[in-house]
């Protein structure tokens, strides 16, 4: 039979892989204590995930688990330097972890195959070829045979080409901060090629409906911006804090703000102690639901540190959602880094200092829908500087 471009089950399930491992850990920063935080979070969405019937989400992040925690931290040079009490928890999840990812497997393939055979029934049923009964295989087999019969003689047998036709990526329209960020060099040179051009390679997206809606309390902005405004109106520097909750009927709200020990630029801010905050979290069974900060001068934007800050975020959980305060222009933005964002910033080497990334296609996108405010909910704010 000849192949059309319907991908495979099997291929798409590597691509679901691929998008588990697209992620970088970066071998220079000898401070993992945040891998280790988010590990029970992360196994712990995905068995949400499963038992709540989203199941290539829940693949996703099981993989995605046992890459970080299996495959990659244990060869960190730094790795030997987590104390124990962080390491040992983690390891108890890797059996679980594994037991998880086979069950999945199966499931998930089954699932792929369905798709599959109904993207393979609709376009047999839109093949001009086909009549209009839609159950002419046989006869279009026939004619097809005979017509190449007529033209190359009893022998010709047919062959159709079996390359692949792989669907395009299609690129959101830019915002106008989104130019701004993708343009922001700070002065640092040329700019930086991505180190694997993987825009033209096919990824596997989870399904439109797979991200979870995050509410945030609307009180929160104004809190934060109250908590930063010294940092903003006086000193030009900026703030930063990390947003906490849990997860209600599907859905997961945002109630804490906690803001870590820090220190900051007018365009940089750094945690001192994030482990003392999320101990506070954790203690609470809280989800780590992004981060919020400040741009005391800038417009509201991702620059190319604050998008390797989301990228870590992000790859525990895909809901995680970064918040830009932007008083100077009155703009407020709510921020995630798109499919290829997240490959992209997967693969950079370029933490830590601003940077240049490949301008091609935006990384980051304000979020249009699935983030809500919430007036029936109020912030809890822990402001770790003061203590």
């Amino acid at each position: 039979m000849a192949r059309t471009n319907v991908r495979t089950a099997k291929e798409r399930l590597k691509d679901l892989t691929d998008v588990a491992e697209s992620i970088h850990v970066d071998h220079k920063n000898e401070n993992l204590r945040r891998y280790f935080i988010s590990s029970k979070q992360l196994y712990e969405t995905a068995k949400y995930e499963a038992a709540h019937g989203n199941l290539q989400k829940a693949y996703m992040l099981i993989m995605r688990f046992l890459d970080i925690y299996v495959t990659r931290l244990p060869k960190h040079p730094f790795y030997d330097n987590v104390p124990e009490d962080l390491r040992k928890p983690t390891k108890a999840l890797w059996v679980k972890a594994l037991d998880l990812g086979g069950q999945l497997k199966p499931k998930v393939l089954e699932e792929f195959e369905q798709i599959v055979r109904a993207e393979e029934a609709e376009l047999a049923q839109n093949d001009p070829r086909s009549n209009a009964s839609g159950s002419a295989n046989l006869d279009d087999l026939l004619h097809r045979i005979n017509t190449l019969n007529e033209h190359n003689g009893p022998s010709a047998p047919y062959f159709e080409s079996p390359g692949v036709s792989w669907p395009k990526v299609q690129s959101d329209p830019v915002s106008p901060d989104e130019a701004f960020a993708n343009s922001f060099s700070g002065g640092l040179g040329p700019q930086a090629l991505p180190l694997v051009d993987r825009r033209n390679k096919p990824r596997s997206r989870l399904p439109s409906d797979a991200l979870r809606e995050v509410r945030v309390p609307s009180d929160l902005v104004d809190r934060f911006g109250a908590a930063a405004s010294e940092n903003t109106s006086q000193k030009n520097i900026e703030t930063c804090g990390n947003l906490w909750g849990v997860r209600d009927q599907g859905a997961y709200i945002v109630t804490h703000v906690i803001i870590p020990k820090q220190k900051g630029t007018d365009s940089y801010c750094e945690d001192l102690d994030e482990g003392a905050a999320a101990e506070l979290a954790i203690s609470e069974n809280l989800i780590q639901l992004g981060w919020i900060h400040t741009h005391p001068s800038q417009t509201a934007f991702l620059s190319s540190v604050d998008m390797h800050m989301q990228h870590g975020y992000q790859i525990m959980l895909p809901e995680a959602i970064a918040i830009v305060l932007a008083p100077k222009f009155n703009d407020i933005g709510f921020f995630r880094l798109n499919d290829y964002g997240m490959e992209m910033i997967g693969q950079c080497r370029e933490g830590t200092n601003f940077h240049v990334h490949d301008e091609s296609y935006p990384l980051f996108e304000r979020i249009k829908e699935g983030v809500v405010t919430d007036g029936t909910k109020q912030t809890k704010l822990e402001d770790f500087r003061l203590r």
